[in-house]
């Protein structure tokens, strides 16, 4: 592709574009130059950068913050992979779930282990639960097996098959689907308490819920699941994670085989991708494959910062079908899986498929633990904390054994930190750290700058190249035990000598994505040069403060020597920042250091909410109007969660919001405008006040009920919490049942009552606080009587796919009887109140139970 001037312009003003898009401005560029209209070639899916596919002037799709999906003819296709985006663009390659099963076998357990009641994927501190994503092909939400685990559902197609008929959809329902593979996957992980055949199942992290992300064409039977729409997916689930608690991504499928490292192929946005999952605290989890292969496992399992899963059966051998390599991470349970299946059934799967979510799970179950460990660590102990089974081909593969890194990190302790660690600068690129020696510990963590590096026990200093110029510049040290991780212990700031060829930064603008932001986010972009720009691959950026946090950077295009696309997002209100130049062969150069101030308002000098008032139809927020701390056009902006209700003046001191159902749980006051700083203005907008409105409100419906009949005249009553505010907790509940109120402990979730006799009963439950009674709400249950005292006996006189029933009733009970129904196997048969026999015919070969109540 041509690369001159010309070109260099049009590209930045294409980039330009870009970013508008990426703001919400441009969604999509709907010319198709004559150009690639007069290809006559096949047309190819492919993922391309974004600035790529507004060159190529075709219909995009945007997939991340910095890819889309293109169709363009394939010779053009290879064309550009050829050229200077060749290590950018790929394929939208397919990939496969990897799960078989077999109606024959018999029900096994899926692998649960024993842990503390306590820790099932809910927040020790807050009660709150986690949540895994699940990619796949969609779920079964109102399943019996997972009923209440679904948190929220998503969709991303290609072929506009999502439920809605478009692309994209969110909320309930958005992921169904006519294939029980997300189902089975998603049971795995969230579970509820079942008995079937005797034997009671459970999710391997009951306590907590899936956010279920379909990633399919159609109902998926063909075509398998497009890489684009798992580049959607794994996007939304970067976005979301903090407000959704998400911990885990699960990944029960594949690609082609790879070996990890060099030879696994990806494009550079997947590797990116699962690389920011893991910086964010969220573990991508992968099958390794089905193909029985030994030396290579299955894409995006090979890719570093994915946890790649191999399948083992109940036994603890390795699956015959299972991919496994030196690479792989754990492996666990994945032969005859006993976990839900579409229309409300449960069934044995057996794959890779099946052990994957075992794994993402178990990070649900580690979080609700004691302690803040990272990924590394909680893999570390996995790893550590397992079965170690020595293969005919690999050696040393670990089988999850989630009990025992519970048991291990519940009583687990922290090593002793090093007393002392210092920095000395050898040379103009390259420092020694040093610290004093730990015993019996298994190694160092040492920290500089944007690398954090792993020593052995033995050594008591390490070198690093200097991510510094003319600034301090300090390395941490601690030390490592069975996973865990000691306090650092900071070295005295260095002052570090300029480097001859590091980058010159400039801030070019600064603002704040969210107008409403509790955590004050910004980002920040950065124009940057460089004298010796050919040799230079990238940037990255990091917070001076906090050397392990790299900010996400992107790929450059110069334009004279300046680009003005490096963006870092941070949440500090005062900071500063560094940006190294990456080489071709690895090396880095970092820039001076770039101090941004405080575009915040202080609470002390933005409104102040004072009055926020219940009415009956919505309400009445007052509040003070001291100084605007600089602002130009200051506002005042009302949020409910992401909501935006209403916008004023800040002069204005009082509104009415409109809530007529007072359905409304928060509402927030945020203050906006533009603020100068220097020689730059941004935009900025700050929380200032939050009213919990919900202490005002009555508990939420309760959200569901289950009403069981376990025994003659009784009926038992599950039901799960009503939402409310923490101001205003739930006093107790209401259980009402044949006209009669029973008052439920708060900290309850069950009663058993008895009625007068058998029949068809309606069932209520509702929660009270401080402030009344929330709704009603109800389930229907048909009441068993006690057979020898209610039937005296039952005839059946059988023929040909037919039967003749009969039955009496004890002349005492008969005028209490209000219904009467038969069963014939799965078949049910509405009879009269007085009838005492019929003959049901169409009846299946075979065996079959037949019941009269």
């Amino acid at each position: 592709m041509k690369s001159g001037p010309a070109v260099r312009l049009r590209r930045f003003t294409k980039k330009l574009i870009a970013g508008l898009a990426l703001a919400g401005l441009i969604i999509a560029t709907p010319a198709i130059s004559s150009e690639i209209e007069a290809q006559s070639n096949p047309e190819v899916a492919a993922i391309v950068p974004i600035e790529l596919a507004i060159e190529l002037g075709v219909e995009w799709t945007q997939l991340t913050d910095e890819v889309a999906r293109v169709e363009i003819p394939k010779s053009t296709f290879e064309e550009i992979s050829e050229g200077e985006y060749r290590d950018e663009v790929s394929e939208d390659i397919l990939y496969q779930t990897m799960a078989s099963y077999d109606t024959s076998q018999p029900p096994v357990t899926a692998g649960k282990v024993n842990v503390p009641a306590e820790f099932d994927g809910t927040s020790d501190s807050t009660g709150l639960p986690f949540r895994v994503a699940v990619l796949d092909t969609g779920v079964e939400r109102d399943h019996p097996y997972l009923a209440g685990k679904i948190a929220q559902e998503v969709c991303f197609t290609t072929n506009q098959t999502c439920p809605n008929g478009t692309n994209f959809q969110v909320g309930p329902y958005a992921s169904a689907t006519g294939n029980s593979h997300g189902t089975h996957v998603s049971g795995i992980i969230v579970g509820k308490t079942r008995t079937v055949n005797s034997k009671i199942y459970e999710g391997i992290a009951p306590g907590a819920e899936v956010i279920s992300i379909k990633v399919c064409d159609g109902n998926c039977s063909s075509g398998g699941l497009p890489g684009s729409s798992i580049l959607s997916g794994l996007q939304w689930v970067l976005d979301n994670h903090e407000q959704y608690r998400i911990v885990s991504v699960n990944m029960s499928f594949g690609g082609g085989g790879e070996r990890r490292g060099e030879g696994c192929h990806s494009d550079s946005a997947t590797r990116k991708m699962m690389a920011d999952l893991w910086a964010a605290g969220v573990a991508p989890v992968a099958a390794t494959g089905n193909g029985g292969k030994y030396t290579q496992i299955s894409h995006p399992a090979c890719l570093s910062n994915v946890i790649a899963v191999g399948s083992t059966t109940g036994g603890g051998a390795i699956s015959s079908f299972s991919d496994i390599s030196p690479t792989t991470d754990l492996l666990a349970q994945g032969s005859d899986v006993f976990s839900s299946v579409l229309g409300g059934q449960m069934q044995n799967f057996s794959g890779t498929s099946m052990a994957t979510p075992v794994v993402a799970a178990a990070f649900a179950v580690l979080r609700g633990l004691p302690g803040n460990n990272t990924l590394d660590n909680y893999l570390e102990v996995l790893r550590n904390q397992s079965d170690r089974i020595n293969d005919v081909y690999v050696d040393d593969l670990r089988r999850l054994r989630i009990d025992l890194a519970t048991q291990y990190l519940l009583g687990a302790s922290k090593p002793a930190a090093p007393a002392s660690a210092t920095l000395t600068q050898v040379d103009k690129d390259f420092a020694d750290v040093a610290w004093d020696s730990v015993a019996n510990v298994d190694g160092y963590a040492v920290s500089v700058g944007t690398q954090v590096f792993t020593v052995g026990p033995e050594s008591q200093t390490f070198r690093v190249e200097i991510d510094g110029s003319a600034s301090t510049l300090v390395a941490r040290v601690a030390a490592s035990k069975d996973g865990v991780i000691s306090d650092y212990v900071a070295s005295p700031p260095l002052t570090v000598t300029t480097k001859t060829t590091r980058p010159s930064v400039q801030i070019s603008q600064f603002y704040v994505p969210q107008i409403c932001s509790r955590e004050n986010l910004y980002e920040l972009r950065l124009r940057v040069s460089h004298t010796d720009s050919a040799n230079i691959t990238g940037f990255v950026a990091w917070n001076t403060d906090e050397p392990a946090r790299i900010f996400r950077g992107s790929k450059m295009n110069f334009q004279n020597d300046w680009d003005a696309n490096l963006i870092v997002n941070t949440s500090q209100d005062a900071g500063q920042v560094r940006v190294a130049a990456v080489y071709k062969d690895g090396s880095t150069g970092a820039s001076r250091l770039v101090n941004f101030g405080s575009p915040y308002i202080d609470v002390t000098s933005g409104p102040v909410a004072t009055t926020f008032d219940k009415e009956p139809t919505g309400w009445k927020i007052r509040w003070l109007d001291p100084l605007s701390g600089g602002l130009d056009s200051p506002k005042i902006h009302i949020y409910a969660g992401n909501k935006k209700l209403a916008e004023t003046n800040l002069g204005v001191g009082e509104l009415f919001i409109e809530d007529k159902n007072h359905a409304y749980r928060s509402i927030d006051l945020c203050v906006y405008g533009t603020r100068t700083h220097g020689e730059h203005s941004w935009q900025t907008g700050s929380l200032r006040s939050t009213f919990d409105t919900a202490s005002e409100l009555a508990p939420t419906a309760v959200p569901s009920i289950r009403a069981t009949s376990p025994s003659a005249q009784e009926i038992s009553t599950t039901f799960s919490p009503a939402s409310t505010s923490l101001a205003a907790p739930v006093l107790f509940y209401e259980v009402l049942a044949a006209g009669v109120t029973s008052e439920v402990a708060a900290d309850s979730r069950s009663l058993v009552q008895t009625v007068p006799h058998p029949g068809e009963y309606e069932v209520s439950v509702r929660a009270t606080n401080v402030n009344g009674p929330g709704p009603w709400a109800k389930t229907k249950i048909t009441v068993q009587g006690s057979p020898t005292s209610v039937i005296s006996r039952l005839a059946v006189s059988p023929g040909y796919r037919q039967a003749r029933i009969s039955w009496s009733v004890v002349g005492s009970k008969r005028a209490q009887v209000v219904r009467q129904e038969v069963t014939v196997g799965s078949r049910k048969i509405r009879v009269s109140r007085t009838a005492t026999s019929l003959t049901a015919r169409s009846i299946p070969r075979g065996r079959q139970l037949i019941c009269v109540v």
